[in-house]
């Protein structure tokens, strides 16, 4: 911590404790102020505490060890809890996760519970951000506070919000400890058929904003000057290109990237290649790194509920995905199929959904991507993947997860060799 905490301002003493103590952390929740507070004790009944309102709303907090007076903003995604605090007399901007990761390897089990948390500090005068992490074991604690329980608070306060961006069997709490309830929403049903209009339209709504997405970063990267828009351009496998840019609207977010390719048979349709990308089993055939790809769900607005798992690389966990998975007709010779990750609550617990004998695996977030599929001028059929995911790699080195993200990009050379081996 020491590099962040000198960049602060923190006093000498304060950050010798840090450094060689051991910290306590305690978290309690104000249900009245929807308001989360986080003590932190060194030594010598050395204590800070800082109070992150649910709600999404802007705070003003004194600290005088660390610089004065620090906005801040706090808002829980999925199963993290994200801030984001700003000192205007530093130039400073602090943006932090907390996570609860279930250790012990059984949901229910929360004796090995461990919080991560992750601090990225961005000054103006400073050549890069720094970024320190550090874990903290589970010590003891009340019962979890499950997200429906919060998202419930939120709604209730009229002026707060509740942001999901994904499934999880492990759905973490926001205390010390992690909990076993499966998410908020409203219940469905395992037939697909989703209790309310609302709820119907809400899996469209998402369906049709991850298919806007993929179309519009598509377009961008496939236009006549992708290096304007931010895009790199590299070559892949097979004759692939590979494009890659920083996210356009919150640089902390992980980089977007495009695989795009050419299918070069004139015997081979739009339709063909359609069909076969829509088929989650498929993607067993042709994605190397997947252990496990089934439809859970048929949704009345089209859409799909698809379940993916991932090996482990280099002793670490493998990931897995609840998917919302939307096909939409863009013309004649284009279709989309958009995909994003959800919080389903009908899905099966993760850990009965995970691949037999695999071990455990990390719930992770596809932010945005799926296929843009586009029959070109010249009759070739034009493969792109698109992929933006936050694959949790908390304590994952940054080669492994840059590489895992690049490997993925490379699928779309073995799509265009298996629909070839298929239907060439």
């Amino acid at each position: 911590m020491s590099p962040l905490t000198q960049h602060l301002g923190i006093p000498w003493v304060v950050r010798q404790a840090v450094e060689k103590f051991t910290p306590q952390l305690r978290y309690s929740y104000d249900e009245e102020k929807n308001e989360l507070s986080v003590a932190t004790t060194l030594t010598a009944g050395l204590t800070k505490t800082i109070r992150l309102n649910l709600c999404g709303l802007g705070v003003e907090q004194n600290d005088e060890d660390a610089g004065g007076a620090w906005k801040s903003s706090t808002r829980i995604e999925g199963t993290v809890l994200k801030t984001v605090q700003r000192n205007d007399s530093l130039d400073a901007t602090l943006y932090e996760t907390r996570r609860i990761i279930n250790d012990s390897g059984d949901p229910n089990d929360h004796s090995k519970d461990q919080l991560w948390y992750t601090a990225q500090l961005h000054k103006d005068n400073l050549p890069q951000d720094i970024i320190v992490n550090r874990y903290f074991d589970r010590v003891s604690g009340p019962p979890p506070l499950d997200e429906t329980h919060l998202c419930s608070l939120a709604e209730e306060r009229g002026g707060c919000e509740s942001e999901q961006t994904g499934d999880s069997g492990e759905k973490q709490g926001i205390s010390t400890e992690e909990s076993s309830t499966r998410g908020c929403g409203t219940p469905g049903h395992g037939d697909g058929r989703v209790e309310g209009h609302d709820e119907g339209n809400k899996f469209k709504q998402m369906g049709e904003q991850a298919v806007s997405a993929v179309k519009n970063l598509v377009d961008s990267a496939l236009g006549s000057d992708p290096s304007t828009a931010g895009w790199s351009l590299s070559s892949g496998k097979g004759g692939s290109r590979i494009f890659q840019r920083e996210d356009e609207t919150d640089r902390n977010l992980p980089v977007v990237g495009i695989g795009v390719i050419l299918l070069k048979n004139m015997d081979i349709s739009l339709e063909t290649v359609v069909n076969y990308l829509a088929e989650p089993e498929n993607k067993l055939e042709f994605d190397s790194q997947i252990l496990k790809a089934v439809k859970l769900d048929d949704l009345p607005c089209g859409a799909r509920i698809m379940y993916q798992a991932f090996k482990g690389q280099w002793g670490f966990a493998g990931r897995d995905f609840t998917l919302l998975c939307y096909q939409k007709k863009i013309s004649d010779k284009r279709v989309i199929l958009g995909i994003c990750s959800l919080d389903y609550p009908s899905a099966p617990a993760a850990a009965d959904l995970w691949p037999s004998g695999a071990g455990t695996f990390v719930r992770a977030t596809f932010l945005k991507g799926g296929y843009d599929l586009q029959v070109l001028a010249s009759g070739d059929v034009q493969i792109s993947f698109v992929s933006q995911a936050d694959l949790k790699a908390y304590g994952v080195p940054a080669w492994i997860n840059k590489r895992v993200k690049a490997e993925q990009l490379n699928i779309v050379a073995s799509i265009k060799e298996h629909i070839e081996k298929r239907f060439g």
